[in-house]
């Protein structure tokens, strides 16, 4: 899998969930785990590869999905995810920049509740 063919998927995968079109948000993650494994085996992502705009744009992307539950992540941070992926290559370094502050500031303990009720379906 190339890095263009991952953007690419993550868009399509982002777009579903926002539609609705997802049955369980366990989908999300687990295309996003197979999403990066698949990068890491062919050599797209990992230590060997020189950082880019665009394998920023999904590595940043793929680092909350892939264990989006325990990141809390909700169908809310969408727009933020797709941000980055759509951003112009001369503007990743902004809007990665923007990205990072969005989740260094969520309130992690405000939205355990609502982030528990939705991925495992329990109230706290």
């Amino acid at each position: 899998m190339t890095l263009e063919n991952a953007k690419r998927e993550l868009l399509l995968l982002l777009s579903s969930w926002k539609r609705g079109e997802i049955d369980s948000p366990w989908h999300v993650q687990d295309q996003a785990e197979s999403i990066e494994q698949q990068l890491v085996d062919c050599k797209q992502l990992g230590p060997q590869r020189q950082a880019d705009g665009l394998a920023d744009q999904v590595k940043g992307v793929l680092d909350q999905l892939s264990n989006a539950q325990a990141q809390y992540v909700l169908p809310e941070d969408i727009d933020v995810m797709r941000e980055l992926l759509e951003a112009p290559e001369l503007d990743v370094k902004d809007i990665l920049t923007r990205y990072s502050y969005y989740w260094d500031t969520v309130d992690y303990s405000s939205r355990e509740a609502e982030a528990r009720e939705y991925w495992f379906g329990k109230k706290t």
